[in-house]
């Protein structure tokens, strides 16, 4: 077997993909607010590209993967991603909860997809789609291109206009910060403190989902479960209920890194010490 280069294969496994790779998908539609009618769309490559990216950084004789269900009624996935026989794990789960039922909808294979990613992310690939803004668009447009989606463009064509005169509103100026709060469709701007509200939110979940290694996706599916939001995208929220669940994601993070912590210093304790938390139980 090829003894590995880990300094290597960690860079090359985490080298970002090119934009004509990235594509995005739309999360649920905002429901209620200023942004109501328009969805936030996220980036993501396909599996075949995770295998690629496996192929040429460690060859397709040194790598596997292997898969179980650990959920028939949700349909969920476990996938083990060895490469040169150490192996990271991850769940992945169908594109939607109603999906898991509905075998038109492949839910096992779109679960396995996405198992393969999430566990892949744990080698560094794709980490980086997780520091990308998410493109808001009306509903009925999408990213013009590739490259556009990649790059934060929002650069989306509007869907056919009644033949009629009418004032065209002029282009959103590219950057997050057009994408996400400053669109001409808006019926009225966004203070500077939601704004500030908005990006501590956002930057919480995103270090959080990065730090589980998960989907962001997942996370929002978290505080829709603490009953912290009601909708995937929290663009319609309150300034107090968007506080509460930045307050939360930094909480958890907290809870995570600590565990994390405990983990690393258990592991790294000479055979037959006595644990410095004796008589208290991990989960």
């Amino acid at each position: 077997m090829t003894t590995p280069n880990w300094v290597e294969i960690r860079k090359g496994l985490g080298k970002p993909f090119t934009p004509d790779k990235i594509k995005r998908f739309a999360g649920a539609e905002i429901k209620q607010g200023a942004n109501a009618g328009k969805c936030l769309w996220f980036p993501y490559v396909d599996a075949r590209d995770v295998f690629d990216r496996l192929d040429e950084v460690v060859g397709p004789e040194n790598w596997s993967d292997a898969s179980s269900i650990v959920d028939a009624t949700t349909k969920a996935v476990a996938c083990t991603l060895s490469l040169f026989g150490v192996s990271k794990t991850d769940v992945g789960y169908p594109n939607a909860a109603a999906d898991a039922g509905n075998a038109q909808m492949e839910p096992l294979k779109a679960a396995y997809s996405d198992a393969v990613k999430r566990a892949a992310v744990r080698w560094g690939v794709g980490r980086h789609l997780y520091d990308m803004t998410p493109i808001m668009l009306p509903r009925g447009q999408r990213p013009k291109s590739a490259a556009a989606a990649a790059n934060g463009d929002e650069g989306a064509s509007p869907p056919a206009q009644p033949a009629q005169p009418r004032a065209q509103p002029s282009p959103p100026k590219a950057g997050p910060q057009a994408q996400t709060h400053a669109e001409p469709d808006d019926p009225k701007p966004v203070s500077p403190e939601r704004e500030q509200l908005l990006d501590e939110a956002t930057e919480a979940l995103r270090k959080l989902s990065e730090l589980r290694g998960t989907s962001g996706a997942k996370i929002l599916a978290e505080c829709r479960k603490e009953r912290l939001i009601e909708s995937v995208s929290f663009n319609d929220l309150p300034d107090v209920d968007l506080a509460t669940v930045r307050d939360w994601a930094q909480t958890e993070m907290g809870s995570s890194e600590a565990e994390q912590r405990l983990v690393k210093a258990e592991a790294t304790k000479p055979a037959g010490a006595v644990p410095a938390h004796a008589g208290e139980v991990s989960v």
